[in-house]
């Protein structure tokens, strides 16, 4: 490239790396440019197809009714998508009976039976009761041991015992 191809804007110019296109290149590309989408653009011509000769397949002749069996039509009425049964439900536990509020204060051994002194703070009084002795409806003394009791109450079996820590 000599002096004479660039313009004297990019000599004068104090830009490091001036560039300057010639004409002839643009016009070269957008002719490129323009000549890639005329291609592109332009219709293939139509390949010839040639259609296949198609012949008739021969039919088979029909089997004999005597070697099959009869065509089983309760097969076909069997439901294929049955969803399982949903499993049985369970049965929740009943709740735990509320704890006892009685309070089993001593445990005393006269003339061959042992008596209990529980303190009952609903009734906020002392009760002295015995092996079979009913505390409240529903729920009576079964047996009375050293150091602990049991009830009954309303069908299930409970135990009191001797706390430690009392007075």
């Amino acid at each position: 490239m000599s002096d004479t191809d660039i313009p004297q804007a990019c000599l004068d110019s104090p830009q490091v790396g001036c560039t300057h296109v010639p004409r002839s290149l643009i016009a070269a590309c957008a002719s490129a440019v323009t000549f890639c989408a005329a291609w592109t653009a332009w219709p293939l011509a139509p390949e010839p197809v040639t259609a296949p000769a198609l012949t008739a397949i021969p039919e088979r002749p029909a089997p004999s009714p005597a070697g099959l069996d009869p065509l089983d039509m309760d097969a076909f009425r069997v439901p294929i998508w049955v969803a399982p049964p949903p499993p049985p439900a369970q049965h929740k536990p009943d709740p735990p009976p509320p704890p006892l509020r009685l309070r089993l204060l001593a445990i005393v051994h006269e003339s061959g039976h042992n008596v209990a002194a529980i303190y009952d703070p609903d009734a906020d009084r002392v009760r002295i009761v015995g092996e079979g002795q009913a505390l409240s409806p529903g729920c009576t003394v079964e047996a009375i041991a050293p150091g602990a009791i049991t009830l009954r109450d309303s069908g299930a079996l409970r135990t009191l015992t001797l706390r430690e820590d009392q007075p």
